[in-house]
């Protein structure tokens, strides 16, 4: 990877982008009264279980090797990819939950505040990914370990960069759905919200991994996609903020629910 767009990685994706979405969703809600340290734990663990749950890539590279033809094997390991990168997500905000006891646990009785730590937990959970892979393609050796090839027979730039800041954004939009379903379970004492949004948050990984799967074997949509150029991920982006919102309105409340929370 070029030495540039490497160091562009670490300063865009790790500092300044984090920086400008904590200044704004400290102010959802009642996320102000979230310490510091509860924010830093959130960003710590979101790009830790990132790089946790890279495990998965042996299982879903065995899946691909066994049948590289058929396109419901990429589709199996897409499920794979998208089931464990969720739960890295929720498992992040569920051991600050612990952590932090009843003081931040309440804080997800409310939906906007919900919404808003998930946001910021899926966002750096982006990050990681994005200087783990800047990482492996620095690195290709180091692939082997999570079962990855990052091998490339080119130099990867800029392109990479302005890709992985769209793309933290759409970890984030997974991660507000996440916080929705925690708003459910413990705002609302409904199981099946929480299950619902997760598995919004994985349908909406799907639909944006699966394009490119699909890709592969649809030789029209290749084209598409080829012709949208680096418009697909913001496209992509757009479709997720209209989801985020849609989902934020049928979330329900605890006055319309009449539900005691439960944890």
């Amino acid at each position: 990877m070029r030495t540039d767009a490497f160091i562009a990685t670490i300063v865009l994706c790790a500092l300044i982008t984090p920086s400008i979405v904590w200044l704004i969703v400290r102010y959802c809600g009642k996320a102000a009264t979230l310490r510091t340290r509860d924010w830093l734990a959130l960003y710590a663990l979101g790009a830790l279980l990132c790089v946790v749950v890279l495990q998965r890539k042996h299982l879903e590279a065995a899946i691909i090797m066994r049948w590289p033809r058929a396109y419901w094997a990429y589709t199996l390991a897409q499920v794979d990819n998208e089931w464990w990168e969720q739960l890295g997500k929720l498992v992040a905000m569920v051991i600050v939950l612990r952590l932090a006891g009843d003081r931040l646990r309440s804080l997800f009785r409310e939906k906007r505040t919900a919404l808003a730590v998930g946001y910021w937990t899926g966002l750096c959970y982006g990050m990681g990914e994005a200087l783990i892979l800047a990482i492996l393609f620095t690195v290709p050796q180091w692939g082997r370990f999570f079962g990855m090839q990052t091998f490339t027979p080119y130099m990867v730039g800029w392109a990479y960069v302005r890709e992985r800041l769209w793309a933290m954004h759409l970890h984030a939009i997974m991660g507000a759905l996440i916080g929705l379903g925690l708003y459910g379970l413990i705002g609302l004492g409904s199981k099946a919200r929480f299950a619902s949004f997760f598995i919004l948050a994985m349908l909406y990984h799907h639909f944006v991994d699966g394009l490119i799967i699909s890709a592969a074997f649809v030789p029209d949509l290749a084209k598409i996609m080829r012709q949208a150029g680096e418009l697909l991920v913001p496209a992509l982006l757009a479709v997720g903020l209209a989801l985020l919102c849609l989902a934020y309105r049928v979330a329900g409340s605890r006055q319309q629910t009449g539900a005691s929370p439960q944890w």
